[in-house]
């Protein structure tokens, strides 16, 4: 079975839009959370969200998390060297994104102009831009990436989903290599309900505090160049990490509480280890999901 690596990076975020200065905005650590911008928080019990203020995409056939995912996706690329190398074609090269809710902007902008003034007021170009397929079909297009090409729409745990896809494309032949990643942009839906589940911090986001109030929705994307290591190290590419395995599971207990004895990342977690072929007692970083 083929081996998988990551030869490209690219991300846009509240803290930083590229890589380099993301990290370096991490490191000194400056936070992307403050009050929301993008609509008004007037009637809501918080008003803290995660916005990427400072980035713009003119292209309007594309809703914002098709945009913020074309632009994640054009650094990693950029960053693997794939699109200059004539040796792999877009045919062998696949997109795998994962979403919570894609283009709800637009589906924000359907129904207002369909309550104010009626459907037929709707611009049909809207209703193109709204389906969830559309962002990993854009990123395809942009790009004329004609692999594999799916879109998964597992909420939290979607970018995850979305990397071990790639994976098994790459791992099975299928693909020689594959963008992927997540990506969400700002949604009023989405911060009504989860203030409806009285789930949002009034502040800040701090999962392991003792007075931990809730979590902090946001936007921005983050992609991978995945690479079957053949052809990685045939194109002299940068190889930053390989991928070893993953794991995927459901608790099925609750909606939004986990198990109580974390049996389904446990066992997830568990997974990952078994089919990476890995020890336990190897690992020294795990990365958390802050809700």
């Amino acid at each position: 079975m083929r081996r998988v690596v990551i030869t490209g990076l690219g991300v846009v975020t509240p803290i930083g839009i590229g890589t380099d200065r993301f990290f370096k905005a991490m490191t000194v650590g400056k936070s992307g959370i403050g009050k929301a911008v993008g609509f008004s928080t007037d009637l809501y019990r918080t008003c803290m969200v995660g916005e990427v203020t400072d980035f713009v995409d003119t292209r309007e056939q594309w809703g914002r998390c098709s945009q913020l995912a074309v632009a994640a996706a054009a650094e990693a690329l950029t960053d693997s060297g794939l699109l200059d190398d004539n040796s792999v074609s877009g045919e062998e090269i696949g997109v795998s994104i994962g979403t919570l809710i894609a283009e709800a902007q637009v589906l924000e902008k359907i129904d207002e102009t369909w309550a104010r003034s009626g459907f037929a007021a709707v611009d049909p170009d809207e209703l193109k831009r709204f389906p969830t397929y559309s962002v990993s079909n854009n990123v395809a297009n942009a790009f004329r990436l004609r692999g594999p090409n799916v879109m998964i729409p597992t909420a939290c745990a979607a970018g995850n989903y979305a990397i071990a896809y790639a994976c098994d494309q790459i791992r099975f032949g299928n693909a020689r290599a594959m963008v992927a990643g997540g990506s969400d942009a700002i949604s009023q839906i989405i911060y009504t309900g989860f203030n409806r589940l009285l789930s949002l911090s009034p502040d800040c986001c701090r999962p392991f505090d003792k007075n931990r109030k809730g979590l902090i929705v946001g936007e921005g994307a983050g992609m991978l160049v995945l690479e079957d290591l053949d052809n990685a190290r045939r194109r002299g590419a940068t190889i930053y990490a390989e991928v070893y395995g993953y794991g995927m599971t459901c608790s099925a207990y609750h909606m939004t509480a986990p198990h109580p004895e974390g049996l389904g990342a446990a066992r997830a977690m568990g997974m990952a280890l078994e089919q990476g072929g890995v020890d336990r007692t190897k690992i020294d970083y795990i990365s958390a999901h802050g809700t």
